[in-house]
C-alpha cells in the first residue's frame, strides 16, 4: 500500500535480514576464491571504507587487498561460519553488526586449520540504495594457523 509507514520494529527486522544477507554473501564470495572475488568483495564498501585491526586502522587499498588474501588463505578449501549476529542501530541509516567468524581451511595434507575472529561492521542501509560497508573491525580470537584437534594450550 502506498504511503504506508514502516514501524520501527519492522524497519529493524528488515535491516537485520539485509545485514545477515550481506554478511553471508560477502563470506561466501570470499570462500569461493574465484578470480573476480576481490572485486565483488570491495564492491559493497563505501569510498571512505576503513579497516581496523590490531595494530592500526587503514584506508589503503593495498593493505585491504592483503587482508582479503590473508582471510582467504593459500589452502585449497576454505569455509566460514558466522555466529551470533547482533544488529544495533548506530544512527539514521547506519547499523552496527557484531558477530564471530570461524574460518576452517584444509591444507594439501588434509589437516584442518582453524581461526576465529570477532568482527564489528558499520553498514549504511538505505531503502533507495544497496547496503554499503563503512568500516570493518576485526580482532583475532584464535590465531591462524591452528590445526584442528592438535591445538595445544599452555
Amino acid at each position: 500500500m502506498r504511503g504506508e509507514v514502516t514501524s520501527p520494529a519492522r524497519a529493524r527486522e528488515d535491516a537485520e535480514r539485509s545485514a545477515a544477507a550481506l554478511i553471508r554473501d560477502w563470506f561466501d564470495r570470499l570462500a569461493s576464491g574465484t578470480n573476480g572475488a576481490h572485486a565483488a568483495l570491495l564492491q559493497p564498501m563505501e569510498a571512505s571504507f576503513e579497516l581496523a585491526r590490531p595494530g592500526g586502522t587503514t584506508r589503503d587499498p593495498a593493505e585491504i587487498e592483503a587482508w582479503l588474501d590473508e582471510l582467504r588463505s593459500p589452502h585449497p578449501r576454505v569455509e566460514f561460519t558466522i555466529d551470533a549476529l547482533r544488529v544495533t542501530p548506530a544512527e539514521a541509516g547506519l547499523y552496527e553488526l557484531r558477530f564471530t567468524v570461524d574460518r576452517r581451511a584444509n591444507d594439501a595434507q588434509g589437516l584442518s586449520h582453524v581461526a576465529r575472529s570477532e568482527h564489528t561492521w558499520l553498514v549504511r542501509m538505505r531503502e533507495e540504495s544497496p547496503a554499503a560497508i563503512a568500516r570493518i573491525e576485526a580482532h583475532p580470537v584464535l590465531a591462524f594457523p591452528g590445526t584442528g584437534p592438535r591445538i595445544i594450550c599452555n
